[in-house]
């Protein structure tokens, strides 16, 4: 069964193991979370969003990632829902509360990945998932 905890406990597990909440930053990155989701939908059939690295409580307004990846995704402002989930039945990023307790997807950067294939390859290379 996937683990489901808050967007902190999630970014913190994700970096104890040398690894960060996935970025979404290309339609392919999108493809390859809703697999995993998929995925672990399979195993938990409660299991509808995942935490993403998305966040923007430090400065509201203005998401980032947690792998300090550029933030270049539309996503609507909602106050109060400060951290963002992937919706794998929308296919889409949703602002989120972060207390709310979910699964998670953890990503590791690729470590030989040339500049010509540096979408979603960067950090799929090394999938984990919680």
């Amino acid at each position: 069964m996937p683990t489901k905890v808050d967007f902190i406990v999630a970014d913190r597990t994700c970096k104890f193991s040398g690894s960060n909440l996935v970025s979404v930053t290309s339609y392919q990155d999108k493809n390859v979370l809703k697999e995993i989701v998929q995925s672990l939908h399979s195993l938990d059939d409660s299991v509808e969003h995942v935490w993403v690295g998305g966040y923007n409580f430090l400065e509201y307004g203005h998401w980032k990632w947690t792998d300090g990846t550029k933030f270049n995704v539309d996503v609507p402002q909602s106050p109060g829902f400060n951290c963002l989930s992937f919706d794998f039945k929308e296919e889409t990023l949703l602002p989120t509360e972060c207390f709310r307790n979910q699964a998670f997807v953890c990503a590791r950067r690729g470590s030989n990945v040339t500049s010509t294939n540096a979408g979603s390859a960067r950090y799929f290379q090394a999938i984990l998932q919680f």
